[in-house]
């Protein structure tokens, strides 16, 4: 009887475990917007611009978001576009999200879903504008701290440890909070992806990019 109670509870688990489901839409291409023509850019359904993801001012859920409509001086999450005229622009395919948080308070995306178990690392395309107040990236509330790896032209890339959380259905969320003094903060968010390469430490980075500006003088000097 032991054995089968170990046997049911181990096949209970495998049952919930493939109920849980991984991660969508984490390059935001999956929106679906259509405006009628000659319409300005404006309102949409969070359902329909961010697919798979729930938006929150403050604690508050909201059920719309802006599409290529940024806000001058408050809270907002914007859909922004690789067409849009008056940018910003998406920074990676058609689309990217763009958090500002002002007056109104901290703005924050989110989704439940299954980190895959080779997960060893986060990697997130951000570009920040505005007042420089880093987004608070993290998993089940605990922050995931982003280090910069990779700088291009209109975004750099980042990477955090999530070792700890391989193979777990957690919360994932990305909020950008206030600024202490200005009108907003803001970031544009692209292309986040699992790894199963960790991060580097800091120390590392630094020792490689020492000795990469060491070889750049030996070879100048030659």
């Amino acid at each position: 009887m032991k054995r089968i109670g170990i046997i049911g509870v181990l096949l209970l688990a495998a049952g919930l475990r493939a109920f849980s489901q991984g991660f969508v839409n984490l390059n935001f291409e999956g929106a679906k917007v259509t405006l009628p023509s000659g319409t300005q850019p404006g309102p949409v359904l969070v359902t329909n611009a961010l697919f798979g993801w729930s938006v929150y001012f403050q604690t508050f859920p909201q059920t719309q978001i802006y599409y290529d409509d940024i806000s001058i001086g408050s809270s907002q999450i914007t859909l922004v576009s690789a067409s849009d005229p008056y940018g910003p622009n998406a920074i990676g395919g058609s689309f990217s999200v763009f958090l500002q948080a002002g007056a109104g308070g901290p703005v924050t995306v989110s989704q439940t879903g299954l980190v895959p178990s080779f997960a060893k690392s986060m990697d997130v395309d951000l570009a920040y504008s505005g007042n420089l107040v880093p987004v608070v990236a993290a998993m089940n509330g605990q922050t995931i701290p982003l280090i910069s790896i990779a700088t291009f032209p209109a975004y750099t890339e980042y990477a955090g440890d999530i070792s700890a959380f391989d193979n777990q259905e957690v919360l994932l969320s990305f909020t950008q909070m206030p600024p202490s003094d200005g009108p907003t903060s803001q970031v544009e968010i692209d292309n986040i992806q699992f790894s199963s390469s960790p991060i580097p430490e800091p120390s590392t980075l630094a020792i490689g990019v020492i000795g990469a500006l060491l070889l750049g003088l030996a070879r100048w000097r030659k």
